[in-house]
């Protein structure tokens, strides 16, 4: 497959504005960006700055922090899914793209509300907002090592297959990294209980991934493209 051979325009303008938005928060929020690289081994660094008891209000470098996450990670997604067929990225692959955006936050979104009416059930409120602050830091992390990553898969000579391998295993990799140190800052504060793992575990991480990969090819039909 000539991998140089497709139109990528769209797919450098997403990594364009991501490299964009990479370097302000890197250049202005210099305090703020390396407790978010630290957070990956030691996550004391973010309380400097943020109080997951206490409502957030609009902060600039959250809003960025997410941006370049769902700039980043939706694009992963889809060069994993046309890459594993052996398929060149299309022009119009897009359409794609902003459908897998829409989605992730929509899951997010549900899994954080979802985790806290879990808390209220179990009345572990404050652990819960702790346990969603942390493994939003951790997960949304892994779009800084992306960029790079994606930008190489996007022109590499190499087997697309091989590349699709190693960056959907970074993104899974991530993510179980995300919600394994979350339920350990959630027992750190106190202890868990193995029915609040068990329901935490089967209904907001494996169930919804399930539901995903399950209707993956019914989420490209709505864009109405070609598997």
């Amino acid at each position: 497959m000539d991998r140089l051979a497709h139109n990528t325009d769209w797919t450098v303008l997403v990594l364009l504005i991501g490299c964009i938005v990479f370097i302000y928060i890197r250049i202005i929020f210099p305090r703020k960006y390396k407790a978010l690289t630290d957070s990956v081994t030691n996550t004391r660094s973010l309380y400097q700055f943020y109080n997951p008891d206490r409502a957030i209000p609009f902060d600039t470098f959250l809003l960025l922090k997410s941006l370049l996450f769902y700039l980043i990670v939706p694009l992963t997604l889809v060069l994993c899914y046309r890459f594993i067929r052996r398929q060149e990225l299309q022009a119009n692959d897009w359409q794609f793209y902003l459908v897998v955006v829409l989605f992730l936050v929509l899951l997010g979104q549900i899994q954080r509300q979802s985790a806290k009416l879990l808390g209220w059930i179990f009345r572990r409120g404050k652990e819960i907002n702790n346990q969603i602050f942390i493994k939003s830091f951790l997960w949304h992390w892994s779009a800084l090592g992306l960029i790079p990553l994606t930008l190489f898969a996007l022109f590499s000579p190499f087997d697309p297959v091989w590349i699709a391998i190693i960056l959907s295993a970074l993104l899974a990799g991530s993510y179980l990294w995300a919600v394994g140190r979350s339920i350990q800052s959630f027992r750190s504060r106190s202890p868990v209980s193995f029915t609040y793992l068990f329901y935490y575990l089967c209904a907001l991480e494996i169930l919804p991934w399930l539901v995903v990969i399950h209707h993956l090819g019914e989420l490209w039909k709505l864009t109405g493209l070609k598997a």
